[in-house]
């Protein structure tokens, strides 16, 4: 086309938004090699400047041409860090203004010295509304990119956990977890890519037993709800004390506490069954020392049933030891969990942990 015109540059100074990256495209004989940080950059002044229509950005995203070698996951990564970009910037804002504080002045004329501005709006909030905004964008690139890597959809919300986790360098986990919840309340991902997340080789998150508890439990309280809807009955409280009036209502009842439970049962087994993968790939170099990471699953996973445990049995019902019998009968006991694992370790945190579950230690 460049060739067809006297003035080729018109084609950027009247067809094109200023600094758009598509301008690499009319460089005759040029390898174009669309990479994560100047797709980031474009998206990112689609989102906040321009406040680009999420269909016009999912058909710009989705629709890219990309070389074969082109880095998996490119386009989540770059659509995450231009969602966060605000996040990013009030992070940097915030850690520059502390280490300028932190300085000692040696002059008058140093101290005058302005700090960078610090973002006072709602960050999370105004993130979050674009992540809604951009919904549909976000799950059509992950369909995209796990097609491309062929992985199944709980690896691709990882994917897009572990990128929002990188944005903020792993010192911010008190903002990921915030993001992480609000994502999951809004369906973007699901509990079974937060547990997924977790456990990633490498993810390195801490406390990650708090996360999937409180997302667990966010999870939990949403199709508590559908189930309510679904079935026009307005509570799951068990009831054991009424009479012959209240059987209907309380074997009604008793259906819908079963169908938690069952709910439940799967993704309880599938953090076990995680961490005793995950103990399996850890290097241990002595039988009588755990390492950090021995301690973290081990005292983590406990920790997690724990919680857990004592949330369900609130959830179910007023009696306390009729909920516990309703645990104690599921998948989720600790001689079924134990039972039902299928990774093994020789390793002594793997030994600890089954002594736990044996005990029945949470």
């Amino acid at each position: 086309m460049c060739r067809n015109l006297s003035e080729p540059t018109l084609l950027v100074e009247k067809c094109l938004p200023q600094g758009s990256p598509l301008t690499r495209y009319l460089c005759v004989g040029t390898s174009v090699v669309a990479t994560e940080e100047t797709t980031a950059s474009e998206l990112e002044s689609r989102i906040w400047t321009r406040n680009e229509d999420p269909d016009l950005l999912r058909a710009y995203l989705v629709s890219e041409v990309v070389p074969s070698d082109t880095e998996p996951w490119w386009r989540t990564k770059a659509l995450v860090r231009a969602l966060l970009a605000t996040a990013i910037k009030d992070r940097n804002n915030t850690r520059a203004a502390i280490e300028k504080a932190a300085m000692t002045k040696t002059d008058d004329e140093d101290a005058m010295d302005e700090s960078p501005p610090v973002v006072t709006e709602d960050v999370l909030g105004v993130t979050i509304e674009n992540f809604v905004r951009y919904k549909t964008v976000v799950l059509a690139v992950l369909e995209q990119d796990g097609e491309d890597s062929g992985g199944t959809s709980a690896n691709s919300e990882a994917a897009l956990l572990k990128s929002a986790k990188d944005c903020f360098d792993g010192d911010d986990d008190g903002m990921l977890a915030c993001c992480v919840e609000s994502l999951l309340q809004n369906e973007i991902v699901s509990i079974q890519g937060i547990l997924a997340f977790c456990f990633e080789s490498g993810c390195g998150i801490t406390q990650w037993w708090e996360l999937a508890s409180t997302c667990f439990q966010v999870a939990f309280e949403a199709f508590k709800e559908t189930t309510q809807q679904e079935s026009g009955f307005g509570g799951i409280m068990l009831d054991t004390t009424g009479g012959d009036d209240d059987a209907a209502e309380g074997d009604k009842t008793m259906e819908k506490a079963e169908q938690l439970i069952k709910w439940a049962e799967p993704l309880v087994q599938s953090v076990v069954e995680q961490v005793y993968k995950a103990l399996s790939q850890v290097e241990s170099s002595s039988k009588n020392k755990f390492t950090a990471q021995e301690v973290d699953l081990v005292e983590g996973l406990k920790r997690f049933l724990l919680s857990i445990k004592s949330f369900v049995v609130s959830e179910l019902t007023t009696t306390e030891r009729e909920a516990r019998s309703m645990w104690d009968k599921s998948e989720m006991s600790a001689t079924r969990l134990l039972a039902s694992k299928t990774s093994s370790s020789a390793s002594a945190a793997a030994e600890l942990l089954d002594a736990i579950l044996e005990q029945g230690n949470f």
